[in-house]
């Protein structure tokens, strides 16, 4: 038996040394074969968009010393695909003629390379982009001042290595799905101005944004103007929530008002999961990388907005909000009621 037993691991040492032919694999750019509706329902954005994000990733780019190095047109390809479709990376490989470990490597890469470029894309409005954005918001809401809507969502992860009960779903979740969740305010464009991505799912709404840096600067006064709400979020002298129980005509125009406008974040996020099928599927990654993917869709979602290379979204339902009492403080009433008298009574 000892005998049978080295022989089978002689051999297999023996096809270990036995080198294996090189193979040259057609790498042509899928951009040239394709019809611009084939790139676009492959990668989820359209080809000009796709060379603008291969120049801004110039930096992956590498000289490997080899013939038949891998053009970074295909690097990027293999990253949006992934995030595009969420499937394994022996199935990216597949669709570029790259091998599972390849795909790895530059995704990380390229990955590592749209992170260093997120402060340059996710940044809240300044100067006469933040005129714009209330002049926006007032012509959606009925008052004025308005400067952003925020809201959080779910994505499943892979099971963390440490603390894992704490991404065990939410309240409201009765699933033993492995959650993350993040925080993001947006603009009326669908534009999203702040992302907070470092949270496990069993965090409240209300605790991610006491927490926040972007709150800091409200507190301080840095930066003037409202945010709109869900009554996860206490109000206060810059965020309005709805009335939990709305009492007279102004009251309930208000409600109204700020659910209407405040279905654009909803919609931020639909347009996000819509475009990056990532969202929709588990992250089968560390925590720490799975907050990478998801600002980096971030990032490549608000450069689409700006090149107006948009994708359509399904009509969400505005009078959805969390009947949830966090507890208001006294300035947040006032503001709220100083906004109802002012332009939703008649």
């Amino acid at each position: 038996m000892a005998a049978g037993h080295r022989a089978i691991v002689r051999d297999r040492m023996y096809l270990r040394q036995v080198p294996r032919p090189r193979v040259f694999r057609d790498r042509s750019n899928p951009l040239e074969d394709l019809r611009e509706e084939e790139i676009f329902a492959r990668y989820r954005f359209r080809p000009d968009t796709i060379y603008f994000i291969v120049d801004l990733c110039q930096a992956a780019a590498r000289d490997t010393g080899r013939c038949f190095a891998i053009p970074l047109v295909l690097c990027v390809l293999s990253y949006l695909r992934f995030l595009a479709t969420g499937a394994f990376q022996l199935t990216v490989g597949d669709t570029v003629n790259l091998s599972q470990p390849t795909v790895n490597r530059v995704c990380r890469q390229v990955g590592q390379v749209i992170s260093a470029l997120a402060d340059r894309y996710i940044c809240f409005p300044s100067g006469d982009r933040v005129r714009q954005v209330k002049q926006q918001f007032g012509a959606m809401a009925g008052f004025s001042n308005v400067v952003g809507v925020i809201d959080c969502t779910h994505v499943s992860i892979k099971k963390p290595s440490s603390n894992p009960e704490d991404y065990i779903g939410s309240i409201i979740e009765i699933t033993n799905i492995k959650l993350c969740i993040f925080q993001a305010v947006c603009d009326a464009s669908y534009r999203i101005t702040s992302a907070v991505v470092m949270w496990p799912g069993r965090t409240h709404d209300a605790r991610i944004w006491r927490q926040c840096a972007l709150r800091r600067r409200f507190e301080d006064g840095d930066m003037q103007g409202f945010l709109l709400a869900d009554s996860g979020y206490a109000c206060t002298r810059y965020m309005l929530t709805p009335y939990m129980n709305p009492v007279g005509e102004a009251q309930a125009r208000y409600n109204g008002a700020l659910c209407r406008t405040r279905v654009t974040v909803k919609q931020t996020f639909g347009i996000l999961k819509q475009r990056f099928q990532v969202f929709r599927r588990k992250l089968n990654c560390s925590p720490e990388r799975a907050c990478m993917h998801i600002r980096n869709c971030i990032t490549l979602h608000n450069l689409a907005i700006d090149r107006r290379d948009i994708v359509a979204v399904d009509p969400i339902d505005p009078n959805d909000y969390h009947g949830v009492d966090v507890g208001d403080n006294m300035d947040g009433k006032a503001a709220r009621e100083y906004v109802t008298r002012m332009y939703f009574e008649r």
